[in-house]
C-alpha cells in the first residue's frame, strides 16, 4: 500500500530498486556458474530473477554491465574480507600472509558461483581490464600491508610493485585452475604452497641485487 512517504508494503521506492538490482546482479552469478558468461542474455537474466525486462533496463545497459557489476560487487565484498583477516591477524608477517591466503581460498569458495565468475573474468573481454585492475590493487595492498616482507628498505619503488604484480598474477592463475579442476593439489597445500611463494619474497632483495648489478 502508497504512503505519504512513497512507500509499498513498508519499503521505498529506492529500497525496491535495490532488490531488484541485488535480484537481477544473483541471477547473473546463477547462470554464469551453471553455463559461463556466455550464456548470459537479458531474457535468461530476467527469467531466472523473476522480473519484467524493463527492470533490467532500469539497472544496467546490456548483459556486459550486468557482468561487471556482478564482478565489481563480489570483488568490494572479497576485498573487504581479505582486509579484515589481515587485520585481525597476529602482527607477525607470516601470519598475515597465511590470513591474506586463507580467506581469499575461504572466500571465493564459499559461494561456488565466485570461482565461476573468476573463471569467466579470464576470458570475458568486458571482465578482462577490470581483472587486471583486481591485479593492481591486489598488489598494492600487498605492498602496503607486507612492507617487510617486500623488503623496501633494499627495492626500488618499481621493483616492489613488479614483485606483487608477479605474485598476485601468478597465485590468481593457479587458483583459477585449481577452480577449473586442472590442479589435484588439495585446498589445504594450495594455501601452504602460495604462503611458502610469497614469504620467499623476502630474499628478494639479495636476489635483485646480485642479478641487476653490472
Amino acid at each position: 500500500m502508497d504512503t505519504p512517504g512513497g512507500k509499498y508494503g513498508g519499503e521505498t521506492a529506492a529500497q525496491r530498486k535495490a532488490q531488484r538490482r541485488g535480484r537481477l546482479i544473483s541471477a547473473a552469478l546463477d547462470i554464469v556458474a551453471d553455463g559461463g558468461a556466455g550464456r548470459l542474455t537479458v531474457r535468461g537474466v530476467c527469467g531466472t530473477a523473476r522480473l519484467n525486462d524493463r527492470y533490467f533496463y532500469e539497472n544496467f545497459s546490456d548483459c556486459d554491465q550486468l557482468l561487471l557489476e556482478a564482478l565489481e560487487q563480489e570483488m568490494a565484498q572479497g576485498v573487504e574480507h581479505l582486509l579484515g583477516a589481515v587485520g585481525a591477524a597476529p602482527a607477525e608477517i607470516r601470519a598475515k600472509v597465511r590470513a591474506a591466503v586463507e580467506a581469499a581460498f575461504d572466500f571465493v569458495v564459499a559461494d561456488e558461483r565466485r570461482g565461476k565468475l573468476l573463471i569467466a573474468a579470464q576470458t570475458s573481454e568486458a571482465l578482462r581490464p577490470r581483472r587486471d585492475e583486481l591485479i593492481r590493487s591486489l598488489a598494492q595492498i600487498m605492498s602496503i600491508q607486507s612492507m617487510e616482507l617486500l623488503d623496501s628498505r633494499h627495492l626500488s619503488e618499481s621493483d616492489a610493485e613488479l614483485a606483487g604484480l608477479s605474485l598476485v598474477s601468478g597465485g590468481l592463475e593457479v587458483a583459477t585452475m585449481w577452480l577449473r579442476g586442472e590442479l589435484s593439489a588439495s585446498k589445504k597445500h594450495l594455501v601452504n604452497f602460495i604462503v611458502a611463494l610469497i614469504l620467499t619474497t623476502a630474499e628478494m632483495s639479495t636476489a635483485l641485487e646480485r642479478e641487476l648489478t653490472d
